[in-house]
């Protein structure tokens, strides 16, 4: 995907603004391969990548008074050279991974769907949106990691527009995540130690040794305020906030071992400019964490 798409796709993310983000319906499908490999790196995320991703997305622009779109895709992935984590999405959960000093590449398939439709009704604008990733992991030798994380994403928002160049939303949102952990090992002779980390190179050594099993759940709120342009040319602004809430739990211990909460106040502004065939797009973001 071309910078300048994924940047217009994150200034029209509210779903009832989501009609002025082109001009026109369209289909796409596409197939991409990559390969990628970094010099500086966080060992927990790994070295680089390659992946074999197939993607189709639609877009239909006042259908009767209502746009719709829609987007799938699958991506198989080998991760390279992945140390001191064996848990998904380590984004989300960091640092409260299951972890050992072995790893090694790792294989991963991921599976989206996601659509929403948004419709203009007394002056007003009403769009939802949602969305199904999920993500499973697994190595074909020790250390044997099994990994499957679900995330389900919602969100509504009411926009008007207040110029006949710009309009207004708000957009409330929720997040559900889940990912079922588990770890083992085939060769009869032992294993490395698996403990599970606590951050700045600390874990707790009761808990380390034989639980291979974790489960993770996380819920986030959200409420964002949207102006954009209506003409792709222009101004515009997002300000929002989240809170996240993530808990993981060990198999055989009824209570969270770790939890995360976050609670980020976000701001961000953008220029967008057409010339003829020719689209020019400058963003700047910024954001604070309230978290104790």
């Amino acid at each position: 995907m071309s910078p300048i798409i994924a940047l217009r796709d994150d200034v029209y993310s509210s779903p009832s603004l989501h009609a002025f983000y082109r001009k026109n319906s369209y289909s796409l499908l596409a197939v991409n391969l990559e390969n990628s490999k970094k010099d500086l790196y966080l060992r927990q995320e790994g070295s680089g990548i390659s992946s074999l991703k197939i993607n189709s997305e639609s877009f239909l622009k006042n259908l009767k008074g209502v746009s719709l779109w829609g987007k799938a895709y699958y991506t198989n992935d080998k991760i390279k050279q992945v140390n001191f984590n064996e848990t998904l999405d380590y984004h989300y959960v960091y640092p409260y991974v299951m972890a050992d000093t072995v790893g090694g590449d790792l294989n991963a398939e991921t599976y989206y769907f996601g659509g929403g439709l948004s419709k203009k009704m007394a002056g007003f604008i009403y769009g939802l949106q949602g969305a199904f990733k999920g993500i499973q992991s697994y190595r074909n030798k020790d250390p044997r990691p099994k990994n499957i994380s679900s995330d389900i994403d919602f969100s509504l928002s009411v926009g008007r527009e207040i110029s006949n160049k710009s309009a207004l939303s708000l957009d409330l949102s929720l997040k559900k995540y889940n990912q079922n952990n588990s770890l083992d090992f085939a060769n009869e002779l032992g294993f490395p130690l698996v403990y599970h980390d606590a951050g700045l190179g600390a874990y707790n050594e009761l808990l380390a040794g034989t639980r291979m099993q974790a489960y993770y759940k996380g819920l986030r709120l959200g409420a964002q305020i949207n102006l954009v342009p209506t003409n792709l040319d222009g101004f515009s602004a997002q300000l929002g906030f989240n809170n996240f809430n993530i808990g993981k739990e060990l198999s055989g211990i009824s209570e969270n071992i770790s939890e995360i909460e976050e609670n980020n106040i976000y701001l961000s502004l953008a220029y967008h400019k057409q010339l003829e065939k020719k689209n020019f797009i400058v963003k700047l973001k910024g954001f604070t964490n309230l978290s104790s």
